[in-house]
């Protein structure tokens, strides 16, 4: 599929709630068909919302009174409705302002939905809880993504959701870590440290909300391993600012594809770019970093 989500919604709930939503989903790099990202002057509107929704994984349903009396919004809802029919769960409800009984009267099916709630859930929550069915991959990687965007302090890009509403969001998964992993841990904090403001006790902690913390442990691993090969080779990279660089070009690639790295790292030419790429994975035993494989259901 060519978008991740599609986001079906009144115009008079953008400035409330839909634009803020579509903006964290963009930041957290989920691929969103949504009217203003996504339309150009002079574009049939009904044949891009035609091309959106055949291409869209996912469908995220906006609910409110406005919605409830719009056309074109039922137009999308039908089209949506379809493919779930067709393809097993597709329609993500967003309650905005409503009430069950509002729902029932306008769609018994999708009032025996699981929603979520824009009346005490922020559109930072909503778009976590979102990447958790359509892009689980993004959760796996987020740490490492906050850490990169905290690095450049790009206030444009930033998220701004903290590690502690993600922490709060999961369970943590393992009370304890093994030794062995702790003292593995404390070797790669020690290669970072003086690039970002964490203590070891935060960073180990961190680790306890991974899934498989092995996994995680293994990618920084490689990174530091590549980090160290390119101190060799990159000039000038005993200067501070260089080898910030290259610590923020391996996060940037263990969570990228090269062609977003090419697009989006500017700090090295594109050759130095490449050897870092093949460097990470022949030091990295696991396979696709950026992206977990899912299977959807049917």
């Amino acid at each position: 599929m060519e978008y991740d989500l599609f986001i079906s919604h009144a115009s008079e709930d953008k400035e409330s709630f839909v634009r803020p939503l579509a903006q964290v989903l963009s930041k957290l790099k989920v691929n969103v068909w949504y009217d203003e990202f996504s339309l150009r002057i002079g574009d049939s509107l009904s044949k891009s919302i035609d091309i959106g929704l055949i291409n869209s994984s996912f469908g995220v349903v906006v609910l409110s009174k406005a919605f409830m009396q719009k056309s074109w919004t039922d137009y999308e809802l039908k089209s949506l409705l379809s493919k779930e029919i067709a393809y097993g769960k597709v329609i993500l409800p967003i309650w905005h302002g409503i009430s069950k009984d509002d729902l029932l009267n306008f769609s018994p099916f999708l009032a025996d939905k699981y929603a979520l709630n824009t009346n005490g859930m922020n559109e930072n929550i909503i778009a976590l809880e979102l990447c958790k069915v359509v892009r689980p991959d993004i959760l796996e990687n987020i740490t490492r993504q906050m850490i990169y965007e905290s690095l450049y302090e790009n206030k444009g890009e930033q998220l701004d959701i903290d590690i502690n509403q993600i922490e709060d969001m999961f369970p943590l998964r393992h009370e304890k870590l093994p030794k062995q992993l702790i003292n593995r841990i404390k070797l790669v904090h020690n290669v970072f440290k003086d690039y970002y403001d964490i203590s070891l006790e935060k960073t180990i902690n961190n680790f306890k909300y991974d899934t498989n913390p092995e996994r995680e442990v293994k990618i920084w691993e490689a990174m530091a391993s590549t980090y160290f090969d390119l101190l060799d080779i990159i000039p000038n990279s005993r200067n501070f600012l260089t080898k910030k660089n290259i610590y923020g070009l391996l996060l940037c690639i263990s969570y990228s594809n090269k062609e977003k790295v090419l697009k989006e790292f500017k700090k090295f030419d594109e050759g130095t770019i490449n050897l870092a790429f093949k460097l990470f994975r022949r030091n990295c035993p696991i396979k696709n970093t950026h992206f977990v494989i899912t299977e959807r259901s049917n």
